[in-house]
């Protein structure tokens, strides 16, 4: 009689929330799990999680697209609410999980680990502690940069991040900076752990030979040359330089879409843009299916992202994909992600950015070579690769004599 697979499980909670880059992230690993290897099994879904599939969207035809909701600000859509239903918000969404739910997820974590072979936290703070435990670390920007996030995720970081650092086993990390950064981390406390550096891949491969500029921008109603912007309104990302550098360009008339949700510090943010020589230039998308963020992208000259700090920077790496110019920031990661092809500007320097936009809008060699740069950079990178790296990781452990737990 063959004998039982060892039970892995997995903290799913992430996959019952709006969809994050934690939960985007996975999601797409566990659905390009290999065959052959033992699969996950989710905390609050036991069943297994194969069938929730990853959250992706073939690419449809431009002509089946509905009109993009864009919100102009000069036209008064946008209020002191900021958006049309209203009221201000703070944080993320409370998920699709009941309050029961929640309330209940540390102890049923405690009960699951207790029989688990391997338990994987993938989001940075494993929940408790178990035989063998490999965890998920996007970044480290809560310690580094504690003004980019909400004080009660730096208390809970504080509190909670080192106490746990030592109950993992393995760590896993998006990019080479972020694991440098943690192996730092884990000399500083004395702890020897085995790190991994294993990169995100992008959710589509190349458009459609129909997804043209210039269909996509007719279908989304966007009729202008704009440069797109992805990612959720919050402090890191660095919008503010891009504001500055629209002020700055040369008569181009470029305009700047920004796509994402409403992050911690939006507030500030909006405020600021409500009162920016600019405004009158920008829009904002919100947060948008995936067929329309690949349209947004394919329909733009450019995608720019100044963040100030990434663990990895996947809208970059999906923009280039899909064949679409990327301007990134200096920020360690964003340069591993953009290989030696593309530009890196300085994201404290609105005149660079104001020059590289301007480029962007009169130089269509220069995107051509952007774009063919991109893609060729995008094509190393893959979910299954990055799924395949992960189930060597989980097998590479469970051969392992398990230690007491932390």
């Amino acid at each position: 009689m063959a004998a039982a697979a060892p039970r892995v499980i997995v903290n799913d909670r992430a996959l019952f929330r709006r969809v994050s880059g934690v939960g985007r992230y996975l999601s797409e690993v566990l659905a390009h799990w290999p065959s052959d290897a033992a699969k996950p099994r989710g905390l609050v879904l036991p069943a297994g999680l194969g069938a929730l599939g990853p959250h992706r969207a073939a690419l449809p035809r431009v002509e089946k697209l509905r009109t993009l909701n864009t919100v102009s600000l000069q036209d008064g859509l946008l209020s002191r609410g900021y958006g049309r239903a209203g009221g201000r918000r703070r944080s993320g969404g409370r998920g699709l999980l009941s309050r029961a739910a929640r309330s209940g997820l540390a102890s049923r974590v405690r009960r699951a680990v207790g029989t688990a072979a391997l338990y994987w936290e993938p989001d940075h703070i494993p929940h408790g502690p178990a035989r063998r435990t490999v965890t998920t670390i996007h970044d480290l920007s809560v310690l580094d940069h504690p003004q980019y996030h909400p004080e009660d995720r730096v208390e809970f970081w504080g509190a909670r991040f080192h106490e746990r650092l030592g109950w993992s086993d393995a760590f896993v990390c998006p990019s080479d900076a972020t694991a440098d950064r943690l192996r730092r981390e884990l000399r500083s406390r004395g702890l020897e752990r085995r790190v991994e550096s294993i990169p995100l891949g992008p959710r589509w491969g190349s458009a459609p030979a129909d997804w043209t500029g210039e269909a996509c921008r007719r279908a989304l109603g966007l009729t202008r040359p704009y440069v797109a912007c992805i990612g959720t309104i919050e402090p890191r990302k660095n919008h503010r330089v891009l504001l500055d550098a629209l002020e700055l360009t040369r008569g181009t008339g470029v305009r700047l879409v920004l796509a994402g949700g409403f992050g911690w510090g939006g507030d500030a943010f909006f405020d600021e843009l409500l009162n920016h020589p600019a405004a009158e230039r920008v829009r904002w998308a919100g947060h948008i299916d995936d067929p329309h963020l690949a349209a947004l992208l394919k329909g733009s000259i450019g995608h720019a992202y100044p963040s100030w700090y990434e663990g990895f920077g996947l809208p970059a790496l999906e923009a280039m994909a899909l064949g679409v110019p990327s301007l990134v920031s200096t920020a360690a990661s964003l340069r591993e992600v953009a290989g030696v092809g593309m530009p890196t500007l300085p994201p404290d320097d609105p005149a660079v950015w104001a020059a590289s936009l301007d480029r962007l809008a009169t130089d269509p060699a220069w995107r051509g070579e952007l774009s063919r740069s991109g893609e060729e950079r995008a094509a190393a990178f893959s979910w299954k690769a990055c799924s395949e790296q992960h189930a060597a990781l989980v097998g590479d452990l469970l051969q392992q004599r398990p230690d007491a737990p932390g």
